[in-house]
């Protein structure tokens, strides 16, 4: 048997106007770790272009597991 990959879930909270500080934040994570990740995004007002954006982080990292609005 190999060794099962953990997976770590992430919660974060942003709007249109703080997207880009989100990317970054997901960005470091991800860079930063091994572990897959699992992100949990509460929308308080993302336009769907930002919702596209934050998702091709998931084209970059291959840890990105997931991502749900």
């Amino acid at each position: 048997m190999g060794k099962e990959v953990e997976i770590i879930p992430v919660f974060l909270v942003t709007n249109t106007d703080m997207v880009a500080y989100t990317a970054t934040t997901m960005a470091s994570i991800l860079y930063n770790t091994k572990s897959n990740i699992d992100f949990y995004i509460m929308d308080c007002g993302l336009s769907d272009f930002d919702k596209r954006q934050l998702s091709t982080l998931k084209e970059r990292f291959s840890n990105m597991e997931s991502i749900s609005f």
